[in-house]
């Protein structure tokens, strides 16, 4: 509620507005700009008629319920992309059937043009203009509202610095620039995958779970692992279980069914199997290989003494 939240940032970018406007939305004042999100209800200074705000008004919605007049304009807000106004652009919420969902993020002018003439030389102009929502653009949302609540003492200079990605974000969005780096951001996400499994490499591991850990859809999870390694990811668990069913057999004095228990490969019968078809040869050949390896190094040494 806007009792709670510093008042002066929000009313800087989004107009005179008061608490009773605001009782059915959550505010997340920033330092140069401030985040909204309907909660239970309408924002009634939303459903005024003919306002303007002082800032550049981007607005995320969630379902296809919204509608706004700009000027003499009747625009259907779209899911999955961001409606933009600029400063001083007369426009009207119109009431939808239930509570909004959206959330709705405004930026004073200074901030968000000079970012924008990092791009483009011709100053920026907002009349309802929808565009594709940015893949990253609520990750940035969620660290917003986080911080803004935050008692941290680097709360000011993490949300100063979200800022600027939340314009960079906006920006490149409009211009239908491609979201940066993002083969780089998989490549780290599947190393989170790569991570969970061999930490828990006795456990029974599923694809969702892994998924879950490198924060990607089942799907495209699937799709992006082989991108990066070459192996599905069914393919590059079993084979690091037996590179470290190997490891095992060849250093320590385990029985083949404790070697299977600690890579979770499940039995011996399962370990022999995958063994001798990644490798070659039996497990037990492999150790039988290892032993008489070793006794010939021992009588070799015998022999030189």
């Amino acid at each position: 509620m806007l009792q709670d939240a510093n008042e002066t940032v929000l009313r800087r970018v989004t107009g005179p507005v008061t608490p009773e406007q605001l009782r059915y939305v959550d505010a997340f004042p920033g330092v140069r700009s401030a985040l909204f999100m309907p909660v239970a209800g309408a924002c009634f200074y939303a459903l005024s008629k003919d306002h303007a705000h002082p800032g550049y008004m981007f607005v995320a919605p969630f379902d296809d319920h919204g509608r706004a007049v700009v000027g003499a304009e009747e625009i259907s807000l779209l899911s999955g992309h961001v409606f933009a106004l600029s400063p001083e652009i007369l426009h009207t919420e119109l009431p939808a059937d239930g509570p909004p969902r959206y959330v709705a993020l405004m930026i004073e002018p200074q901030l968000f043009e000079k970012e924008w003439d990092r791009y483009c030389q011709e100053p920026p102009m907002f009349r309802g203009v929808q565009f594709p929502r940015p893949k990253e653009l609520l990750p940035l949302v969620r660290g917003y509202m986080c911080e803004s609540k935050s008692d941290s003492p680097g709360r000011l200079a993490v949300l100063e610095a979200l800022e600027v990605e939340l314009c960079h974000a906006l920006i490149r969005g409009v211009l239908g620039e491609p979201a940066s780096k993002e083969p780089a951001s998989e490549r780290l996400r599947i190393g989170g995958a790569i991570e969970a499994i061999h930490a828990r490499l006795a456990e029974k591991l599923t694809i969702d779970e892994l998924a879950g850990a490198a924060g990607l859809s089942t799907t495209h999870f699937r799709r992006v692992f082989a991108r990066e390694t070459g192996l599905s990811p069914v393919e590059y668990l079993r084979r690091t279980r037996l590179e470290r069913a190997k490891k095992l057999i060849a250093a320590r004095d385990l029985t083949l069914t404790e070697v299977a228990l600690e890579c979770g490969l499940g039995s011996s019968a399962y370990l022999c199997a995958t063994f001798s078809k990644l490798f070659g040869l039996s497990p037990a050949a492999y150790r039988l290989l290892l032993t008489d390896g070793r006794s010939s190094q021992k009588k070799g040494r015998k022999t030189k003494a």
